[in-house]
């Protein structure tokens, strides 16, 4: 965002459940997704979209000038690709 003087940006996960995927690894990520949501949205956390894809609301990120611009608006989504077959 900084690099290109943007005032907002996205956060995209796309995750992929295959035959090769691991439904442990994808839990973890879940839960380690779900702290930082919590971390960086606390209770005003709003997901728009369904299980597959959802997008949260913009938050307000403050930082330093120097390696994040002063003030951007950040928006969180998840896209998720099934491509099982069995």
């Amino acid at each position: 965002a900084k690099e290109h003087s943007a005032n907002q940006c996205v956060l995209l996960i796309h995750e992929f459940v295959t035959d090769q995927t691991d439904d442990a690894k994808h839990e973890l990520n879940e839960r380690s997704l779900s702290d930082f949501l919590v971390r960086l949205y606390g209770d005003s956390l709003e997901k728009k979209g369904n299980d597959n894809a959802w997008i949260t609301g913009p938050k307000t990120v403050v930082g330093d000038g120097e390696w994040l611009p002063k003030e951007t608006q950040v928006f969180v989504g998840k896209l998720v690709t099934r491509k099982r077959t069995s």
